[in-house]
């Protein structure tokens, strides 16, 4: 077969290939709806005839077409709207090349690349069937139907989604109709995204919207990329301009911090994206505690949990514990089939020593019923302006990442920043980091499906397709949650110390050679996120972590003394 950039030779069982090989052609969405042309160069035989089959996806498969005009030759057409990947396979003849070319359309308009969003609701308020039909949201639903997503759900304490970190206008299309298994009787929020005045629109928004919201019920937000909403109980707070307290908008802040630093786009003050993964898709779940977890765990098209709370006494809470009538957070209850059964991550924050007030040496004990089961991602903080450990949060952790002086969105407006820290911010950037690399696996595999994945032979795993000619993890066609947690742990190092960076932050502890017993693995960044890239699709070898890995089974084989592991069929 001829050589083709992205392409790989694979063994297929496509009807019409008499060898039962097909060679996968990756598509950008540039040629969307273009023309191409597929030749035949000569072979052994004179006969030689080549067919195209074309797909949205792998993982669900979603075929858009097949042409098999059955002469000799090639074939010449239409790139099938929504197609993202060919495979060409020989139906006659033996040992024969082929030219694959593609154009883009020539007229603009009808690229889906260029295609404008839906409409927005005309009006605020609550619409139980908005997103199914209407102006161009068929032609919506190929394109994002055919697109790698990755969903993290977020326990916190509300979202403000007036702000433009959650802006996405692709997204008014309901995501029953790209997300397989997200209940399509979910009704949307119609609000006003485009007024500059939060509280003029919030206020605008109270009567027919916020007035009328629902707790323990799902919700979805068109023009972002907040696709679940749900309250288990309202998060009070204070709102400014006299606005009451309602279920999902955040009345506190502290939501809105967590989701923005995993998934928020538009542009910090640091000239980046707010969000360590603006490419996720996020479920607001309202409420500290275990019933969000809970929720989270029953839905199986969400890929993570990230929760930035827990008990502040860590006092380490299980079975046995519970049983004796002492009350008792039982996240470790619902973590566990998310993660070990399941196949899916969940990220909790180690906590903020014994005091939470970011007091030096306040060291404290992780292991609660969040952040202390050993198949839990745990995560410590590090200085964003020197990189090196602060002293104050809860040990043992796995990982790090920033714990001060970080840009989140605002709560109460629709374009300002908040200076976010603590454990509470290096979770969601840490989970923001992981879906990242799962994404662009998921990409690379030609993987459009959400959540729970499992392969033919019924192993869950975190993403599956065509195996990979590059080799890296995706070799065999799938990447396991093991494999995607090494590939994140062994990527995220420490920062040296340097002596001339300590004045931009005194208040830490200096890397040493034990660094880990503090930070675990070290910094999970989006610096980090394109490492961990790299060794999943085999552009760089996995790094011998052994020191660290040695550490992480003493501590694992405390965790799992305090909260046993449990097994599933």
């Amino acid at each position: 077969y001829a050589s083709w950039p992205g392409g790989q030779r694979t063994v297929y069982s496509v009807a019409g290939s008499n060898g039962h090989v097909g060679y996968t052609i990756d598509l950008s969405e540039a040629v969307d709806g273009g023309r191409f042309e597929l030749v035949s160069d000569g072979g052994v035989l004179s006969n030689a005839d080549f067919d195209i089959a074309f797909y949205a996806s792998f993982t669900p498969t979603v075929s858009t077409a097949t042409i098999a005009s059955r002469g000799v030759g090639g074939e010449a057409g239409t790139i099938p709207t929504g197609s993202r990947y060919a495979i060409v396979t020989l139906f006659d003849g033996a040992n024969a090349g082929f030219t694959f070319r593609a154009w883009e359309p020539e007229n603009v308009s009808d690229r889906v690349r260029g295609l404008v969003p839906a409409a927005l609701p005309a009006a605020p308020g609550i619409y139980p069937t908005y997103g199914f039909t209407g102006e161009r949201v068929d032609r919506w639903i190929k394109r994002l139907r055919s697109r790698s997503h990755v969903v993290i759900a977020v326990v916190d304490t509300g979202i403000n989604p007036y702000h433009v970190a959650y802006r996405r206008p692709e997204y008014a299309v309901h995501p029953s109709t790209y997300i397989e298994g997200f209940p399509a009787d979910t009704p949307a929020l119609g609000l006003n995204l485009g007024q500059p005045d939060y509280v003029a629109a919030r206020g605008g928004d109270d009567g027919p919207v916020w007035s009328q919201v629902a707790e323990k019920k799902l919700y979805w937000i068109p023009g972002t990329n907040i696709v679940g909403a749900y309250s288990d109980a309202d998060y009070a707070g204070t709102p400014p301009g006299g606005l009451p307290s309602r279920p999902i908008i955040d009345d506190d802040g502290h939501g809105t911090g967590t989701t923005s630093v995993a998934a928020g786009g538009a542009a910090s003050s640091l000239f980046a994206p707010y969000g360590s993964n603006p490419d996720a898709l996020i479920v607001l779940l309202e409420g500290l505690g275990d019933a969000g977890v809970q929720w989270a765990s029953e839905q199986p098209w969400i890929d993570f949990i990230s929760g930035s709370y827990g008990d502040a006494a860590s006092i380490p809470c299980n079975d046995l514990v519970d049983d004796m009538g002492v009350w008792c957070g039982r996240e470790y209850r619902y973590t566990a089939p998310f993660v070990l059964r399941d196949s899916r991550t969940a990220c909790f924050s180690a906590g903020n020593g014994l005091t939470r007030t970011g007091v030096l040496a306040d060291r404290y004990s992780s292991l609660r019923p969040t952040s202390g089961p050993s198949w839990v991602i745990t995560v410590g903080a590090v200085s964003p302006r020197n990189g090196q450990d602060y002293g104050w949060h809860s040990v043992p952790v796995d990982v790090s990442s920033w714990g001060l002086h970080w840009p989140a969105a605002d709560p109460f407006s629709t374009a300002g920043e908040q200076s976010f820290g603590g454990t509470s911010n290096a979770t969601p950037v840490t989970c923001g980091v992981f879906s990242k690399a799962l994404l662009e696996a998921r990409k690379r595999l030609g993987d459009a499906q959400e959540g729970i994945h499992t392969t033919p032979d019924g192993e869950t795993v975190a993403a599956v397709g065509p195996a990979n000619r590059r080799g890296g993890l995706l070799g065999d066609g799938v990447l396991t949650r093991t494999e995607l947690e090494r590939a994140v742990f062994t990527t995220a190092v420490p920062a040296p110390f340097d002596p001339n960076g300590w004045t931009y932050d005194p208040i830490v502890v200096p890397t040493t050679e034990l660094y880990y017993t503090q930070q675990g693995y070290g910094v999970a960044s989006a610096e980090s996120a394109a490492r961990a890239v790299d060794v999943i699709t085999g552009a760089a070898p996995m790094a011998d972590r052994s020191d660290v890995d040695a550490w992480i089974a003493i501590v694992d084989g405390v965790r799992d003394t305090v909260y046993p592991r449990p097994t599933y069929p």
